[in-house]
């Protein structure tokens, strides 16, 4: 060994930390934690709560990687990983909050075009079954029929009816119309305002359709209506 040498070895015996065998078996449990709450903050970003517990995450997982890199401790590829899923899911957030932001009104208008169908296939299923008892009236002294199986093999084909009288709507039965009782002939006065046919609408539908004598089709306010 050289004077030059033996001049260094306090420097190198400073830089050099001294690592027991039992010391570099264990693992960094600040990198452990972090990718637990980086991963777990990932799977609860919509619940809000993912952002902090992903920050949380990122910050034990950047000491959890410094650990293990100065201490010689497993995990350092842990805590990379914790770094990297925590810094991912924080960026990924305001990515969501922008998407549910826009999602929201676009699935109302589609909510609202939806209905809007339904109420017009249930108003053109109200007006093909008036056209039937009308049918049905003419070869029966201006009678309409009791009872909706009256009309099958004389105005309408029973497949065909039973088409019609099935409802639109979710929560509906096979059976959603009905033949409003009143006085036959109607008045020519009146037939804008005799309900002769009408739907049977589950509560959250927000309308139900009517056929009016003079052979009107509207759709009216479900007086059931319950949003929830």
């Amino acid at each position: 060994m050289t004077l030059h040498d033996k001049g260094n070895l306090p420097n190198q015996m400073s830089d050099t930390i001294p690592i027991s065998p039992a010391l570099a078996n264990r693992w960094s449990k600040a990198a452990v934690i972090g990718i637990v709450f980086s991963v777990v903050g990932f799977l609860t970003l919509g619940a809000g709560v993912g952002l902090f517990l992903a920050a949380v995450g990122a910050i034990c997982g950047h000491v959890g990687y410094s650990d293990a890199r100065l201490k010689k401790l497993r995990g350092r590829r842990l805590g990379a990983a914790a770094v990297g899923v925590g810094y991912f899911s924080m960026l990924l957030f305001p990515v969501l909050v922008i998407i549910v932001a826009v999602s929201f009104p676009a699935i109302g208008w589609w909510r609202v075009d939806q209905n809007t169908n339904k109420e017009k296939e249930s108003r053109e299923k109200a007006w093909d079954l008036y056209v039937a008892c009308e049918s049905y009236a003419k070869e029966h002294r201006d009678r309409y029929p009791f009872q909706w199986d009256e009309l099958e093999g004389v105005s309408i084909s029973g497949d065909k009816l039973q088409k019609l009288l099935r409802s639109t709507y979710s929560g509906g039965g096979m059976n959603s119309f009905e033949i409003v009782p009143h006085g036959r002939p109607v008045p020519e006065a009146a037939k804008d305002s005799v309900i002769v046919i009408q739907e049977i609408v589950p509560d959250h539908v927000e309308s139900y359709a009517v056929v009016f004598a003079n052979g009107e089709t509207r759709s009216l306010r479900n007086p059931n209506y319950d949003s929830r």
